[in-house]
């Protein structure tokens, strides 16, 4: 879904989006909590590389500890 500011509503998303983000597979190198590489199997354009390294940035986790809270500094 994406947001149409006109009729101020939710539509959804041309199929164009969706194609373009499955079109290339993304591999990660998942190490200890965090993303450490990006490897694409292709060039795509860098709206879908950015919206797919997004994704992946929400899986990361650097705490060390679960059962404390720590503030921690996201790295791209």
């Amino acid at each position: 879904m994406e947001y149409d500011p006109e009729s101020q509503t939710y539509v959804p998303a041309p199929s164009s989006f969706a194609d373009a983000m499955r079109q290339n597979a993304i591999r990660l190198s998942y190490q200890d909590g965090k993303i450490t590489d990006v490897c694409l199997t292709s060039p795509e354009p860098v709206w879908v590389t950015n919206v797919k390294r997004g994704i992946a940035s929400l899986i990361q986790n650097n705490m060390e500890d679960f059962s404390r809270d720590r503030n921690v500094t996201e790295v791209t």
